[in-house]
């Protein structure tokens, strides 16, 4: 039912979940270009969040470059 609706969903899942997931999610829309990941801290203040598609690290790569 969550990937053939129209939307609206938020998926949580745990890192060894969304790895699989994903692939599912992939299929389903074609792209993982919409899915992020996001690390949250018990504290609820503290959050990290990046792209699922590797944005992030090729940024980082070509900074690594200058270095």
């Amino acid at each position: 039912k969550v990937l053939k609706g129209s939307g609206g969903v938020i998926w949580a899942c745990k890192n060894y979940d969304g790895d699989v997931q994903s692939d599912i999610v992939a299929q389903g829309f074609g792209s993982l270009g919409l899915m992020t990941s996001v690390l949250m801290c018990p504290d609820g203040k503290t959050i990290e969040a990046e792209a699922a598609h590797g944005t992030v690290t090729r940024h980082y790569r070509e900074y690594q470059k200058v270095l």
